[in-house]
């Protein structure tokens, strides 16, 4: 997943997003990149958001091509670089109207393939549904989810990988990935567990990615629960120190220097690899909850996985399962 692709950077001028940042090489470096990781069978992910508009520019007018509120104001909001609340680095937010955001990303997908990319990833588009009460362009829910069936068709038919962030059902048919799969309940207090609902129903059919590793408190439980949940691991990584980040609006990602996680990111790597490469394929038949942290799941090539989350070791079928850790059992 490739962000700030663009011109001005990940908070540049969105949607117009064109060219490629010149710090990159242009579209030539990128394109380069982009073979050069194919080479070793790695899609490269461009991230893209039909959503939010950075500013006003050349191809975006607020007042015009901004969805409205109930009241007839511009939908906005500002993104405060907190350690300065005067600075020029505070960001205005608008929200795009969908018939708007459906045009521009069928020109996109015409940019993208005419360039040679073939694999796109769409940020808040997936999950963020809205209405638009603006005069002219008003849009029920229903047909704001429309438009960006529109959209993610557009895509669809011009490239090879279209994803999405935790998208929702109407946008299913159209989706190669999901990112930033959903990995923990509410926490509700009616809730006395946390079952991987979406996780079985999609399994074998759409590869899909938990949120990023390296922002999760606790690695070790983190990667029981991508095993358990047959989602494959991700991180969000700058090939430069965080520190960095401080004062930007990327202020968020505090832990993302590729050098001090690449051996966890190797290690998580082959150790989920051990599991869920033997299921990437198998729908997910049951997941059965053998004792108070203790899971079985059952895949449909006979492959079990017992997941412990318990400090101690617990017994299955006359084998032992250690400690916060998972054996595979069954299968050819």
């Amino acid at each position: 997943m490739f962000t700030g692709w663009g011109k001005g950077g990940q908070n540049g001028s969105n949607p117009d997003k064109f060219p490629v940042g010149k710090e990159l090489g242009g579209e030539k470096g990128l394109v380069e990149l982009k073979n050069r990781l194919a080479d070793k069978g790695v899609p490269l992910f461009l991230y893209n958001d039909y959503t939010n508009a950075y500013g006003s520019n050349g191809n975006f007018r607020p007042n015009a091509d901004g969805i409205r509120t109930a009241g007839n104001e511009v939908l906005q909001e500002t993104y405060y670089l907190w350690v300065d609340q005067e600075s020029s680095s505070d960001l205005t937010v608008y929200f795009i109207n969908p018939k708007v955001a459906s045009s521009i990303a069928a020109k996109d997908a015409e940019r993208f393939g005419n360039m040679g990319m073939d694999s796109v990833a769409i940020g808040k588009t997936g999950r963020l549904l809205l209405s638009d009460h603006h005069p002219q362009k008003r849009l029920s829910r229903k047909q704001s989810a429309e438009e960006y069936a529109k959209l993610a068709g557009a895509l669809r038919e011009k490239l090879d990988n279209v994803g999405f962030y935790t998208p929702n059902e109407y946008l299913w048919p159209y989706t190669t990935q999901m990112f930033e799969m959903p990995m923990y309940s509410s926490q509700y207090m009616f809730a006395t567990d946390t079952v991987p609902f979406l996780q079985i129903v999609l399994h074998g059919s759409v590869d899909y990615f938990a949120p990023p590793a390296n922002y999760n408190a606790n690695p070790k439980e983190y990667l029981l629960r991508m095993v358990e949940y047959g989602a494959y691991p991700s991180f969000k990584v700058t090939s430069e120190p965080s520190w960095k980040l401080k004062y930007t609006l990327s202020n968020y990602m505090f832990t993302s220097y590729y050098e001090d996680w690449k051996e966890e990111i190797v290690s998580t790597y082959e150790r989920m690899n051990e599991a869920l490469r033997q299921v990437q394929d198998a729908t997910i038949e049951q997941r059965n909850m053998l004792d108070w942290g203790v899971v079985e799941v059952v895949y449909s090539n006979g492959v079990k996985i017992i997941v412990n989350y318990r400090t101690k070791d617990v017994q299955y079928e006359n084998r032992t399962v250690p400690g916060m850790d998972f054996i595979l059992a069954g299968g050819e």
